[in-house]
């Protein structure tokens, strides 16, 4: 494999704030080693990639991931094809939804298998799926029987308005947020919730993984902060924006692991055996940690981030 060059400073317009002078880290994607650069802007915090891909070879990195996506046991696999360890985490996810949230309208964009809006139903929402992967379409047929659109929130009609709209590990794969977040302010009831759910980019796991961040994918457009995923809220039109711990995803014990006990043990043999496998980043860990948290004192343990924003009544 080619060796990716390291940072170097490039001149490109930050999509947040307009700022044109940046840090570009040449990196591989977690999944495919596929080459990528991430550019991360010095004034505002946010990174992204540029060039982005095609959109087409976005689709196409996409669909593989679904199509290989039995082929592993990490949990970025099982997020895909795992109908046990999908389930657990979408019936959490309802459950919090529905303890925060009026209404039964329920509009999940980008909703992969269709798990959540399995889930959804379930607990008496009228539920509508949208996705534009064929291969998540056909998971979602295959693994819970449901029918999920194969559309874009712009693409549904001016009148299609909801009580709750709902992102979940999404919005980093598209090629203009604000866009995503205009339009869905569009089609939210007044007083109606978004919710949004990305990885943090100012999490004390990214930077001892650094390159290694198993969130480093090359469909992966945009990596939000705290800071950033709120200003693109703000400027979208979204009032009483909230970040909340994550009760579900990240937290969710993974199968066959579903009690306190072997949870922790579970655990507690991941690390021994990273600690083996990569000693230099369990050496970098005492450091790391105490950077981390003089950073960001309030997210450094934030592996996900979880927003809720309202629409003005």
């Amino acid at each position: 494999m080619k060796k990716i060059q390291g940072n170097i400073k490039t001149l490109i317009e930050c999509p947040l704030c307009g700022q044109f002078e940046a840090t570009s880290k040449q990196i591989r994607s977690h999944i495919g080693g596929f080459p990528i650069s991430i550019v991360e802007c010095p004034l505002c915090g946010l990174v992204f990639q540029h060039p982005q891909p095609t959109q087409e070879k976005g689709t196409n990195y996409f669909n593989w991931r679904y199509k290989t996506s039995n082929r592993g046991k990490s949990q970025v696999n099982m997020y895909l094809s795992d109908r046990e360890f999908c389930s657990q985490i979408s019936h959490a996810r309802i459950q919090w939804i529905r303890s925060i949230t009026n209404g039964h309208r329920f509009l999940d964009v980008g909703t992969g298998n269709g798990a959540l809006i399995y889930a959804a139903r379930e607990a008496g929402f009228e539920a509508t799926g949208l996705d534009l992967s064929q291969q998540a379409i056909f998971k979602a047929k295959e693994m819970f029987g449901i029918d999920i659109r194969k559309a874009d929130i712009t693409d549904i009609h001016a009148d299609e308005v909801y009580d709750i709209i709902t992102s979940f590990g999404m919005i980093e794969h598209l090629r203009d947020p604000f866009e995503f977040l205009k339009t869905a302010y569009n089609h939210i009831i007044p007083g109606g919730t978004l919710i949004i759910e990305t990885m943090n980019y100012n999490s004390m796991l990214r930077l001892l993984l650094d390159k290694r961040w198993y969130f480093f994918l090359y469909d992966h457009l945009f990596y939000f902060t705290p800071e950033t995923l709120k200003i693109f809220l703000e400027r979208s039109g979204f009032i009483n924006i909230q970040i909340h711990e994550v009760p579900h995803s990240a937290n969710v014990t993974l199968p066959k692991h579903n009690t306190k006990t072997t949870g922790i043990l579970f655990k507690l043999t991941h690390k021994i055996k990273y600690a083996v496998y990569h000693p230099f980043i369990a050496l970098r860990y005492p450091l790391i940690l105490k950077t981390a948290k003089k950073m960001w004192p309030q997210d450094w343990k934030r592996e996900i981030l979880l927003f809720t924003a309202r629409k003005a009544k």
